[in-house]
């Protein structure tokens, strides 16, 4: 469990956002222990692709609405290993916002795949050729 701890506190979680409780500021203006349920679901959904939550809000700050099957799949599996009661998973669905400064990472409506990848800098200079320069 300490390892755990360790790891939920050093690991990228946004840009340039390592650590929970970085992650529960950057997102919701909270502590972690402040978040709900569907605040830590969201924010352990995103530790596989952290910049990933660009995409994933619509541009208001609203948690788009094709997340609710992942949730709902999410709370299955915390109530099967006893990590929440099954009574928290009645009506859980991602109706969260972003209330923290996330908000201004989001991606525009209106950007190509290409300039928002991965190979891309805020700049819109393509790595590469930074690397080559």
């Amino acid at each position: 469990e300490r390892m755990y701890e360790v790891y939920l506190n050093i690991i990228e979680m946004g840009p340039g956002i390592y650590g929970i409780k970085p992650a529960s500021k950057f997102y919701f203006n909270k502590l972690p222990s402040e978040l709900t349920l569907s605040e830590g679901i969201f924010i352990s959904s995103i530790i596989p692709r952290p910049k990933g939550f660009r995409y994933t809000f619509v541009s208001n700050g609203v948690l788009r609405n094709y997340l609710t099957n992942y949730y709902k799949m999410l709370g299955a599996i915390m109530v099967r290993r006893n990590q929440i009661a099954p009574i928290d998973t009645i009506n859980l669905k991602p109706n969260i916002e972003l209330t923290g400064e996330a908000k201004n990472y989001l991606a525009k409506p209106d950007s190509s795949a290409m300039e928002d990848s991965l190979f891309y800098l805020d700049t819109k200079t393509p790595i590469l050729n930074k690397i080559e320069e």
